[in-house]
């Protein structure tokens, strides 16, 4: 998801900074039947994409796919121990209006837990429509690192296959996009909460 969502935005900011990643899911993904991507494979495959992107740092709270409401008290309890624990300048979250129910809630712990954080953006890590399509209204030039985002995203190998590359393909026709309106090469667009740029 970070990968798609901000994984430009992250790859430019690592290179001067500390990157801190909050993976809160396995990202186990089942069927009724089978396993359609084990944890193992999902944890392999997205902790060398983090390091992709520049990210050295990355706190797991494992909890298991479609329980974060379930979970709710406990995942923001751990997290408002990390927050009070780091000092952190942005938040890079979900869009709260996102479709992914996991995605939604856990947006909006993130919205109570980091509130008092200046600088908090959130961004879409799929196409789907949920209650409200994300507006973007802050965007960050990713021209110079838009390779290492799509590199990123490939590193989920399990998920090209089984998606047939198509969240590669949406997200490069979007940072295109975006950047076309700013004549640039790539921007990738967030919705921007709150912003006091130091």
């Amino acid at each position: 998801d970070v990968e798609m969502g901000c994984g430009g935005t992250i790859a430019k900011l690592s290179k001067k900074n500390e990157i801190t990643a909050i993976v809160v899911c396995d990202s186990e993904i089942r069927s009724e039947k089978k396993i359609l991507r084990s944890k193992g494979i999902a944890k392999k495959e997205g902790f060398e994409a983090l390091k992709i992107l520049g990210v050295k740092k990355i706190i797991t709270l494992s909890i298991k796919t479609n329980e974060i409401e379930k979970k709710r008290d406990l995942i923001y309890s751990r997290l408002a121990k990390i927050n009070d624990i780091n000092n952190f300048d942005y938040i890079f979250s979900h869009w709260f209006g996102d479709a992914h129910r996991d995605h939604r809630e856990l947006s909006k712990i993130c919205l109570s837990i980091f509130r008092k954080i200046d600088n908090f953006l959130m961004y879409e890590s799929n196409y789907y429509f949920g209650e409200k399509k994300m507006t973007k209204n802050f965007f960050f030039d990713i021209s110079d690192v838009s390779n290492t985002k799509i590199a990123a995203i490939k590193h989920h190998k399990s998920e090209m296959i089984r998606n047939n590359n198509k969240w590669l393909k949406y997200f490069q026709n979007d940072f295109n996009s975006n950047g076309l309106m700013f004549d640039k090469k790539a921007c990738e667009g967030f919705y921007l909460l709150k912003y006091l740029q130091n």
